[in-house]
């Protein structure tokens, strides 16, 4: 799709932060990406969705996602109050992404590692600055939920 497409979503004025030609975000078997997402300055998540019968738009808030009930498990990034952090595997999955390596200084919120589920995806991120010491985890690893796949020690 053009870089100038017609929007598919739209906010209260207008604006479509989600075009046809949006960065897509899931793809099907056929390596198609009927998915794509964008965040607009306010901070509002428009998903795009394209099946056999039509185009859907999703408008959310990262809120509001953090506040469902099906919301990725509390573990799924821990926050300690100092010491050792050890990301784990939220559910059972496949790990589709690793952004780590021993030695590797890490700020809190960065994204290590997304496990992949129900073709959901979870990111894991560091909880708070540290350096990685260990990383169990590779791109098409099937997991279980509650492995460990990164270990971070504080800073020295």
């Amino acid at each position: 799709d053009a870089a100038g497409a017609a929007p598919v979503g739209a906010d209260a004025a207008g604006a479509g932060p989600v075009s046809a030609g949006a960065a897509p975000v899931g793809a099907d078997a056929a390596g198609a990406a009927p998915i794509s997402a964008a965040a607009d300055a306010a901070g509002v998540l428009w998903v795009a969705v394209r099946l056999a019968d039509g185009l859907f738009v999703l408008k959310t808030t990262r809120a509001e996602l953090d506040a469902r009930p099906d919301a990725a498990p509390a573990d799924a990034t821990p926050a300690p109050a100092s010491g050792p952090q050890s990301l784990r595997a939220p559910t059972n999955g496949r790990v589709v992404l690793v952004d780590a390596a021993p030695g590797q200084a890490v700020a809190a919120g960065d994204v290590l590692v997304v496990v992949e589920a129900m073709k959901m995806q979870i990111a894991l991120r560091a909880a708070a600055p540290g350096r990685v010491h260990k990383v169990a985890a590779a791109p098409g690893l099937a997991v279980a939920k509650g492995d460990e796949l990164i270990q971070i020690r504080p800073l020295d």
